[in-house]
């Protein structure tokens, strides 16, 4: 839609030229000489929504993972050679965050997207008793696909979830 509206191609590439409608848009709300300002702005808003898409693609899977752990009432627990005693806290604070995004109904805590998770990656502080630390963005990513990668080593273990009944979550 954007495509159509500032290069005129329909999305498709059926046109070559500037929509005239964009055009116009510009010149009547002053900025005619930020026309390329402004578009390149919403190519690049366009770009990281396809990245926000594709990261929300790559998480969905443990997304539903830390809500069915949740529906059913389930702790990670020590596993000797998977889940270290010093593991479980950090990975289930990521679970209990996790659960929140990608949600359908959307309530103060819940999001449909993964904006909350992009927040935490950008270091900035949501919750009170979350201590932010100096890293820099780059290890704040590295500790993230940690976890998920030692997340996805877990759940191929047995006896890592356990139910308030000590029942295998599988």
């Amino acid at each position: 839609m954007l495509d159509k509206y500032v290069n005129g191609n329909g999305g498709g590439g059926e046109h070559k030229g500037r929509c005239k409608r964009a055009d116009s848009i510009f010149d009547r709300a002053g900025y005619a000489d930020k026309k390329p300002i402004l578009t390149e702005a919403l190519a690049i808003e366009n770009t990281c929504e396809q990245l926000e898409t594709s990261m929300a693609q790559s998480i969905h899977g443990f997304t539903e993972l830390a809500r069915l752990v949740d529906s059913k009432k389930a702790k990670l627990q020590v596993v000797t050679g998977v889940v270290e005693y010093r593991d479980i806290r950090p990975l289930s604070e990521l679970l209990r965050r996790l659960k929140f995004c990608l949600c359908r109904k959307v309530s103060p805590e819940t999001s449909t997207g993964i904006r909350p998770i992009l927040l935490d990656l950008q270091g900035v502080p949501r919750d009170e008793h979350i201590s932010v630390e100096d890293m820099t963005h780059e290890e704040r990513v590295a500790i993230f696909l940690g976890q998920l990668e030692h997340l996805s080593r877990i759940c191929q273990s047995k006896h890592a979830f356990l139910t308030e009944k000590n029942v295998d979550l599988e």
